[in-house]
């Protein structure tokens, strides 16, 4: 079993946590496209 420091853990905590965050800013656009997509069919 390999022993990581603390600064590591918090480190690929926070890289985690950048890409949950991402994911939902992307997310958070998705409702916009929808609707513009939904009344301009092309």
């Amino acid at each position: 079993m390999t022993k990581t420091s603390n600064p590591d853990n918090w480190n690929h905590f926070a890289s985690y946590l950048k890409q949950e965050l991402a994911a939902v800013l992307l997310w958070s656009d998705f409702p916009f496209f929808a609707e513009t997509t939904l009344v301009n069919p092309h």
